[in-house]
């Protein structure tokens, strides 16, 4: 049924007469009167009855208009909440992401980001980062960050960077020196695993079954500085795909050479669009990975706020 019918017919009942609503809804009399037996047409009965004095409801009428009624008190309040809840989008931004993203971010940067804009409401949600979570991890967000490509999301992808996986070893280890590593180096090394089903993390498992190279260690991202003592201090070896400018103090990288791993993450966006202070801090994110350095500082500094 037309909304349109049904709110013309609320204002003939408003005002007592098809001349009287045609003038309020600023339409001619004979297109409020095409409506009304359009609408009494497709219902099978009449709603008015037709007097000399003007139209008077009947029975049919009474009912329609008492429903009417709240249909239209629900579109409302409906249209109402909606336009709220964009109102409230330029305040508020969402971010899903997988456990231990920001350790791939400088110190400080989303604190930074956030202290930045203090009228805007931020709001975090982290999942574990495996098949499970990123299935069911919220994506009512405005950005959301994975480890894995995800075909199937209500999202856009806007941002994918993969980042070369390193060895991880104390500068007092003595692989610290060799500048790169091969598989083979590290049988017999204390490894440091992530308990996390990462794709890249997975594909290194399978080679070091077929290295015959033992992990001694599997530890969650919770866990991140007590792996680092354990490589400082135990001579542990772990795995490594931030940048070079967040290295651990006292560690170094190595390149693994016979085993080109990319570490991976895809960054999605809200597909009907996300808010302006959203859109800077994926701006930011993006510099940031591009090494913009400037134009990071330009995003996340209060004095760039709008």
């Amino acid at each position: 049924m037309d909304s349109r019918k049904l709110s013309y017919f609320l204002k003939i009942c408003e005002t007592g007469s098809i001349a009287k609503a045609a003038e309020v809804l600023f339409i001619s009399q004979q297109a409020l009167s095409k409506a009304l037996n359009s609408l009494e047409q497709e219902l099978g009965v009449p709603l008015f009855t037709r007097l000399p004095q003007g139209l008077s409801l009947n029975r049919f009428g009474k009912a329609l208009q008492e429903e009417a009624w709240h249909m239209e008190m629900h579109q409302e309040r409906m249209l109402r909440r909606i336009a709220l809840m964009a109102a409230q989008q330029q305040d508020d931004v969402s971010l899903s992401f997988y456990s231990g993203m920001m350790g791939q971010f400088p110190p400080h940067f989303f604190e930074d980001f956030v202290g930045a804009h203090p009228q805007t409401r931020f709001h975090f949600f982290s999942y574990p980062d495996d098949a499970h979570g990123r299935q069911f991890a919220n994506t009512d967000a405005d950005l959301f960050f994975s480890t894995a490509a995800m075909p199937g999301l209500d999202m856009t992808l806007v941002h994918q960077f993969h980042v070369p996986l390193c060895v991880l070893a104390s500068v007092s280890h003595p692989l610290a020196n060799r500048g790169s590593v091969r598989l083979a180096d590290l049988r017999g090394q204390d490894i440091l695993c992530i308990n996390s089903d990462l794709e890249s993390q997975n594909r290194l498992q399978k080679s070091f079954g077929l290295q015959g190279i033992r992990v001694s260690s599997i530890l969650s991202d919770a866990e991140q500085q007590f792996s680092y003592f354990l490589v400082r201090r135990c001579g542990a070896l772990a795995f490594y795909a931030g940048p070079e400018t967040l290295l651990p103090e006292g560690t170094v990288r190595l390149p693994i050479e016979n085993f080109p791993l990319l570490w991976s993450c895809y960054m999605y966006e809200r597909s009907e669009g996300i808010p302006p202070i959203a859109q800077r801090l994926k701006e930011a994110i993006i510099a940031f990975r591009n090494d913009h350095q400037r134009q990071v500082a330009a995003l996340i500094t209060p004095t760039a706020a709008p």
